[in-house]
């Protein structure tokens, strides 16, 4: 599955403490997600928590707002 390919390597970025890069990756897990099953689907709002998270690390509030209200 393409999604879960991009969400856990976004996981393994984050941990790694490459935000930037685990932020561009879960984008792209979020497009998957929204393409293959809809924007209701609870994939997409694993997404849009998990970029929340991304940003909420780096101390970007601002960009976080923007995926809560997805």
């Amino acid at each position: 599955m393409e999604w879960k390919t991009l969400n856990q390597a976004a996981s393994t970025l984050y941990r790694q403490g490459k935000y930037e890069q685990a932020v561009a990756t879960e984008k792209k897990a979020l497009e998957v997600a929204e393409r293959d099953h809809g924007p209701e689907h609870p994939l997409v709002g694993t997404s849009l928590n998990n970029l929340a998270e991304y940003y909420r690390a780096q101390g970007r509030y601002a960009a976080a707002e923007p995926a809560a209200d997805h």
